[in-house]
């Protein structure tokens, strides 16, 4: 049985990320409710139609074992490029990269 959006689990670090993108004045999808394999899809709305960015988000706190990539991170990293994004500040670089 997949799990459902409300039974997704978030990093603790997510909505403390999501709402500075927000602030920031990004768009910010959060694709985790529904289950893709990455935490949000972030696009500032002067970006070109369809343009998006993916993002992960560990948490600094734990060791570097446990901020690994699962097999669906790693698919999607390696077909796609997915930011991988340690604090707050990092999440408002990649956007900018």
């Amino acid at each position: 049985m997949r799990a459902g959006p409300s039974r997704l689990k978030k990093d603790a670090c997510h909505k403390d990320r999501v709402k500075a993108l927000r602030e920031a004045g990004y768009f910010v999808l959060d694709a985790a409710s529904y289950g893709m394999p990455c935490d949000v899809l972030v696009r500032r709305p002067t970006w070109d139609q369809g343009i998006w960015k993916m993002m992960e988000f560990k948490d600094p706190d734990k060791p570097p074992s446990a901020r690994g990539l699962t097999p669906r991170e790693k698919e999607l990293d390696e077909i796609g490029g997915l930011f991988v994004v340690l604090s707050d500040g990092g999440a408002l670089l990649a956007a900018d990269s």
